[in-house]
């Protein structure tokens, strides 16, 4: 078996209880609850030992609730600085930020208008009449005038990433303008759409805001079909606005967007490993995400179609026999893992090993009792033997 693969599956198994106890300690649930305490417990296995923060991040989040960490430290967290004296710096640096995109709110929201003293100097007279409603568009103007700077780049999901580079997403663009709105005192939601992130806007006076945070003129957009055509630039599929089904999320659920944007990204770049341990992550944090949930059944797949086409059979199948252990009913790993034994079969007869061939299909017949290829080689295979 391929070393890095056969350490994987070594430490899925070595992890399992001690993972279990500390992420699926949910004491009692619905039905539903005990589907997803189930799910958790085999997902454990695929998440491996995690860093003691991160663990300790997981734990708090067992009950769909954070209550031991601030949004921010969440997000960090999420994004992979793991480190406890990493993550106080960077806390520091999004604290000074914030300050800074604050007292920038004093100015007017055009270059132009910066120029001029006197509103300025009106502005701020003005300021302790400001409704929220006109904090949160000064604040998104702000930030993205002076933060948001770089554009729009699918794969910066990473808050740290985003404060370097000035490029951003979706979520991270979300979450960031999320932080600058508590910050104010305003509350807000996030809200998923296919393959996309929003943000919502409660105001004290009962009014909500939906924002397209990726649109660096959304407030200034007046006409509600040029919001739709915004919004829809963004969706997966070129799924009409209309016809998108959006959920609002909890905090927790907003984590495991992060999460599932870090394994989409490394399944992009083929790093295997990575990938599956995010999309494991997501799909632990949020159970319910059909689609955070078809990811990671696809990247053990590919994962394993990848050592295929290596020529590393015995790791593919190891790997496809701890995928089927979380789901045994998803089709594409049963055409892969029987594909994966007549390559290997065919393999073993040709180089005269027959009687390996036999021992590898009937352990492949415990698997798939079903699955008549198996029971019929095995049947081939002891006959051309007996003729020999």
């Amino acid at each position: 078996m391929n070393s890095s693969v056969q350490k994987r599956v070594a430490q899925w198994m070595a992890t399992l209880g001690v993972l279990t106890v500390a992420l699926c300690s949910a004491g009692n649930a619905s039905a539903a609850t005990t589907k997803h305490t189930e799910k958790r417990k085999t997902l454990a296995i695929f998440i491996g030992q995690m860093p003691e923060l991160e663990k300790k991040f997981f734990a708090d989040c067992k009950d769909g609730k954070i209550t031991q960490f601030s949004n921010l430290r969440a997000c960090l967290i999420a994004s992979g600085c793991t480190c406890p004296k990493q993550l106080v710096s960077e806390e520091k640096k999004f604290s000074a930020i914030a300050a800074r995109l604050q007292k920038s709110e004093g100015r007017s929201l055009t270059a132009a208008e910066e120029t001029t003293a006197l509103r300025s100097r009106i502005q701020k007279k003005l300021a302790p009449a400001v409704s929220q409603e006109e904090i949160a568009i000064r604040t998104f103007e702000t930030m993205h005038r002076e933060l948001l700077t770089g554009g729009y780049s699918l794969e910066c999901t990473d808050l740290r990433k985003v404060i370097k580079t000035g490029r951003f997403n979706c979520v991270s663009a979300t979450l960031l303008y999320r932080y600058f709105l508590a910050k104010q005192g305003i509350k807000s939601r996030v809200v998923e759409l296919p393959g996309h992130a929003m943000c919502r806007i409660y105001l004290d006076n009962g009014k909500k805001i939906d924002v397209e945070v990726t649109c660096p003129n959304w407030f200034r957009i007046k006409d509600r079909k040029e919001q739709q055509l915004a919004i829809e630039k963004r969706l997966a599929n070129n799924t009409s606005f209309k016809n998108a089904q959006t959920r609002e999320v909890t905090s927790v659920e907003a984590m495991a967007m992060v999460y599932y944007n870090r394994g989409v990204d490394a399944l992009a770049a083929k790093n295997f490993e990575l990938a599956e341990i995010c999309n494991a992550k997501s799909v632990w944090l949020d159970p319910t995400n059909r689609v955070a949930e078809g990811n990671f059944l696809a990247t053990l797949n590919n994962w394993s179609v990848h050592l295929g086409e290596k020529g590393k059979y015995h790791a593919a199948i190891d790997l496809l026999d701890a995928a089927m252990g979380y789901d045994a009913s998803y089709k594409t790993f049963r055409i892969n893992y029987v594909h994966l034994h007549y390559r290997l079969v065919q393999a073993h007869v040709e180089a005269g090993e027959s009687a390996k061939a036999v021992a590898l299909l009937k352990k492949a017949a415990k698997r798939l009792p079903n699955e008549s290829y198996f029971p019929a080689t095995i049947v081939s295979l002891e006959a051309y033997g007996r003729r020999r």
